[in-house]
């Protein structure tokens, strides 16, 4: 309901929520709820953690100096795909990526 009522005021109706929610109701249209997603790995506490190399400085003058990395999880209608880039700080350019499934 918050979203369509959203939605509604941004193209000009005034519309109550209330009267979303009852509308909805007797159409019997529902919102989709996102499931909470579980993490399936556990923290080995036995690890130390990696170090941080840059300092939390994202600011690079030479291009080719700083790089940093990310890993993306992507759901697909088959299944997830894994992307992971790397990213030169100095020009914001992306260096290098992989995908994966």
């Amino acid at each position: 309901v918050p979203r369509i009522h959203a939605q509604l005021r941004r193209l000009g109706h005034r519309v109550n929520r209330k009267r979303i929610a009852r509308v909805m109701r007797e159409r019997d249209i529902r919102g989709v709820t996102r499931r909470k997603r579980r993490s399936l790995t556990r923290a080995d506490t036995k690890v130390r953690p990696a170090p941080d190399l840059i300092g939390r400085d994202f600011h690079a003058e030479i291009p080719g100096t700083k790089l940093v990395g990310d890993i993306t999880y992507l759901p697909t209608t088959e299944g997830w795909l894994y992307l992971a880039c790397w990213l030169d700080l100095a020009t914001r350019e992306v260096v290098g990526y992989a995908m994966a499934d």
